[in-house]
């Protein structure tokens, strides 16, 4: 069991698996949000560029704290402002090496 399964244990927190792909499932939730095809999401450009403001930079990362039983700062993505950076320190957090 890993340190992040034993904590979500502990927490009662449900787990769900680590996407194989954290860029490709982080491309699909700004997608969604901004209501266009993930293919006109460019992982590389900050949120600002792509459209999310604050608030939603805010949503997406209480998202992905539920979604992934992990803590994140609320300037996680200020930190890390690309999807690309943004699902690098994921893989990290996470201990995945995808």
């Amino acid at each position: 069991m890993s340190l992040l399964d034993s904590i979500r244990s502990r927490l009662g927190a449900p787990r769900e698996p680590i996407p194989d792909d954290i860029e490709g499932a982080l491309v699909r939730a700004v997608a969604t949000r901004l209501g266009v095809e993930p293919d006109q999401v460019d992982p590389t450009l900050a949120l600002a560029d792509l459209g999310v403001d604050s608030t939603g930079a805010m949503d997406l990362t209480s998202q992905l704290e539920d979604r992934l039983g992990v803590q994140l700062t609320p300037t996680f993505f200020y930190r890390h402002p690309t999807l690309r950076e943004a699902a690098r320190a994921l893989r990290e957090m996470t201990g995945g090496d995808r």
